[in-house]
């Protein structure tokens, strides 16, 4: 945890203009309320939830050591309230422009957040982030630093909070801020301080199916990376790192604490194995097949027969099955084989007729005779 915090201390007091610290995180989502309020409509549970994602940007125009970080706060708002990797990339997107002004010769952006597997740490945020991302910023490379467990608060919490507290000083004055356009005008009108965007939801399906094309496999250690590092030098290459370094460059392998690569693969980009091969339709001994298998008719077929050119099997192993039900060949000859095979017991035999029935059943206890005596004066039985 120190580790991470020492890294990001360095990042900003070493920042140029090249360079940007981008530090977001997703702020619990915001119910929307009235000023006024029946009672049914105070405690019910059906108020319009709206998605919060808090950032801080810091950037310089100098180089060290006269480098001012200067910094800007946004938060970007949605409807839609998934908070997985493409509705992330939504939520960053719609910051690009913004952050290409703040920084025009942007080269190399880090990124800061928590680990939430659900969220930020998944190999689809990272496929997501070798082949959109880095598209989206223009950049050369894309620095992931993830935070430990138990870090606490961080400055896009203090930007979640200060948004919530004014929306509620705004509905306590007798306003609404009942929707996705009241809150941004309440915001803009009231929070000179905090930059809100609305996101650009039509880019949910295009970077849906870009992720629909990912073949890219789950990093074993995924919980204990804490930096991700991609470059342009090797677009299909992900370095995990167990610690953030800033020594080694997003390109190399890091010799400090480098976990692994990840292999950002597309579904193009895969080998199809041999059990799932392609026909080629211009080998000529696939047209003589092709004839054959049309000359004869349904009613030629004798399945009493193995037929080599029918029949999956080719070789010349024992056909007879294994279980019943999964036989290469079935024939009036070995069907009652089929049968017989595996077959269990039952746990009640069944009886054709009275006599069967009484060789094995359990022999009946007499009924007790039940005497009245009525000698006493008490009723005994």
């Amino acid at each position: 945890m120190m580790h991470q915090f020492k890294a990001v201390e360095n990042i900003k007091s070493q920042l140029t203009p090249v360079e940007g610290l981008h530090h977001i995180d997703f702020s619990e989502n915001y119910h929307c309320k009235y000023g006024q309020e029946i009672q049914s409509a105070h405690f019910g549970g059906s108020k319009t939830q709206l998605s919060l994602h808090t950032s801080v940007y810091y950037f310089t125009q100098l180089d060290p050591p006269n480098n001012y970080v200067e910094h800007t706060s946004f938060c970007t708002v949605s409807e839609n309230v998934r908070h997985d990797p493409v509705l992330i990339c939504v939520h960053l997107q719609a910051l690009v422009n913004r952050i290409k002004e703040l920084s025009p010769n942007l080269n190399k952006l880090h990124i800061l957040s928590d680990g939430p597997s659900i969220q930020y740490r998944n190999k689809s945020m990272f496929y997501l982030i070798a082949s959109y991302l880095g598209k989206e910023f223009g950049v050369d490379s894309i620095t992931w630093h993830y935070t430990e467990r138990g870090h606490g608060k961080g400055a896009p919490d203090g930007v979640g909070g200060c948004v919530k507290r004014i929306c509620d000083n705004h509905v306590a004055r007798g306003n609404d801020v009942a929707s996705l356009d009241e809150l941004i005008l309440c915001l803009t009108n009231c929070c000179k301080g905090i930059e809100v965007y609305r996101i650009n939801e039509t880019l949910v399906p295009e970077i849906e199916h870009i992720l629909r094309n990912s073949a890219t496999q789950s990093f074993k250690g995924t919980l204990g990376v804490h930096q991700l590092s991609w470059s342009v030098d090797e677009p299909t290459i992900i370095h995990a790192r167990r610690l953030s370094c800033l020594i080694c460059a997003p390109s190399e392998i890091c010799r400090h604490y480098e976990m692994g690569r990840i292999q950002v693969k597309q579904m193009r980009d895969l080998i199809l194995p041999s059990t799932s091969r392609v026909i080629n339709t211009s080998h000529p001994s696939l047209h003589s097949i092709s004839s054959k298998c049309s000359e004869r008719s349904a009613s030629s077929l004798d399945i009493s027969r193995p037929n080599s050119s029918i029949s999956p099997t080719t070789s010349n192993a024992p056909t007879e099955p294994n279980s019943p039900g999964f036989s290469d060949i079935f024939t009036p000859d070995n069907s009652t084989k089929i049968f017989k095979q595996n077959v269990r017991p039952r746990k009640k035999r069944l009886f054709s007729n009275e006599s069967e029935a009484s060789y094995d059943s359990p022999k009946k206890k007499p009924p007790k005779n039940f005497i009245w005596d009525d000698s006493d004066s008490d009723k005994k039985f």
